[in-house]
């Protein structure tokens, strides 16, 4: 996997997935790109996390434990 970083002002990517261990993965590979990272375990954390502060990018699983990802 290969991460362009962002010139100037970096983007805020929140990561919703119920698997930690390839979150982390994730977010070690995003912020040492520049990015600002977020993280959130279920279908909940994630829209409270929405709710309170923008975030440019969203990266989704489908499978979380309390909803299927589109919701």
């Amino acid at each position: 996997l290969t991460i362009v970083p962002v010139e100037g002002c970096p983007a805020r990517v929140l990561i919703a997935l119920g698997d930690v261990t390839r979150s982390q993965k994730y977010r070690d590979i995003l912020e040492e790109a520049g990015y600002q990272v977020g993280w959130a375990g279920t279908v909940a954390e994630a829209r409270d996390r929405l709710a309170r502060a923008p975030w440019d990018l969203l990266l989704c699983d489908i499978t979380l434990p309390d909803g299927d990802g589109f919701d």
